[in-house]
């Protein structure tokens, strides 16, 4: 699914919820509530959810999209999932329990289906979903193919190999650019952001109300 179709599905989603915890809280407030501006204080239950909801999601997109531009990898959401391996390429996918595909600059598949690989500098070391195994330099653009993974070791003086599974590769990869902390941070800049357009959406409506 491409990001903007995800994006409405989790706005339509969010909606949904809004909707749910709007009317839960108008109810406890209208019943629980003093009768003062009670009519306001319903309205406020009600928008106060989408307000708050709306906000996080998007502080929480917004930060995430200037996080992965800068270290060159997804959001996390929609048809595009990559992290980026040496000399200005990347290892991509459509689907994460996909074969990936390793990606030059300009956007030429260079070695497609791949199911396991190894970064070993500047080259990568792999094997494809048809069981032949690949050496690829990223500084010559030159591939190299074998038939078995003995014949790739033999390739590279037969220095140990340790493929991994390329979906675990790129978990790992992007956990290596993105901490744990950084994660962190923005959910608590968008949890912040979307307490402050909670309490403007309560000023606003009993300023109006």
């Amino acid at each position: 699914m491409g990001i903007g179709f995800v994006i409405v599905l989790h706005l339509f989603l969010l909606s949904i919820v809004g909707f749910i915890v709007g009317i839960v809280s108008s109810v406890v407030t209208y019943f629980a509530g003093k009768k003062e501006r009670r009519r306001v204080k319903v309205v406020v239950a009600f928008m106060a959810p989408f307000a708050f909801l709306y906000t996080f999601y998007m502080g929480g997109l917004i930060g995430l999209s200037i996080l992965a531009d800068r270290r060159n990898v997804d959001i996390g959401i929609g048809d595009d999932w990559h992290v980026p391996l040496e000399n200005n390429h990347t290892l991509s996918f459509i689907d994460l329990d996909a074969p990936g595909s390793i990606v030059e600059k300009g956007g030429r598949f260079v070695v497609w289906d791949v199911i396991a690989i190894e970064e070993k500098g500047n080259k990568i070391v792999g094997k494809t979903e048809d069981n032949q195994f690949f050496s690829y330099d990223t500084r010559t653009d030159e591939v190299q193919k074998f038939k078995t993974e003995s014949d790739l070791k033999s390739a590279s003086n037969n220095k140990e190999i340790k493929l991994m599974n390329v979906s675990k590769f790129y978990s790992q990869k992007k956990s290596e650019l993105i901490s744990t902390w950084e994660y962190i941070s923005i959910a608590i800049f968008s949890l912040l952001i979307g307490v402050g357009a909670m309490n403007m959406t309560k000023h606003i409506v009993f300023f109006t109300g």
